[in-house]
């Protein structure tokens, strides 16, 4: 056995990692810049701006203007509804088959927000309340 494949096992057993994480993802489509993973818990409407919010004053990936994104924008990383999760395939990018909040209030209902679905790549309208993941962004227009 080769003294690098010895190494390699030792770092693999050890659990070391030679690869830098991917904090975020630049689609080259809308030049939106994206968390590759978003948040790990779940979390109503308004945490998730919080969310947002401790991002940027711990400056996530050098940066102070995270955001929640649009339900546009959000949308915009959906593909394929065959795929599950249906998130456009940016290298780095990590996603749950689950429900992600956007910025956008229902205008049905003030205490509604709209969401998107990367299960099934569905959009829809859900009280404030509900507990979903959030993807801060930042770039684009508004």
């Amino acid at each position: 056995m080769t003294i690098e494949k010895c190494v390699e096992r030792i770092e693999k057993h050890l659990g070391i990692d030679d690869e830098p994480e991917i904090l975020t993802v630049i689609d080259p489509d809308t030049g939106l810049e994206w968390q590759a993973a978003g948040s790990s818990d779940q979390m109503d409407w308004e945490e998730a701006h919080d969310y947002c919010d401790s991002l940027n004053k711990d400056r996530f990936a050098g940066y102070s203007d995270w955001r929640i994104p649009t339900r546009v924008e959000l949308y915009t990383l959906v593909v394929d509804a065959e795929l599950n999760p249906c998130i456009k395939p940016l290298p780095g990018i990590k996603c749950k088959s689950d429900n992600y909040w956007s910025s956008i209030t229902y205008a049905g209902s003030p205490s509604g927000a709209w969401s998107v679905g990367f299960g099934l790549g569905g959009v829809g309208g859900n009280s404030k309340t509900n507990s979903f993941y959030v993807r801060c962004v930042r770039g684009g227009n508004r």
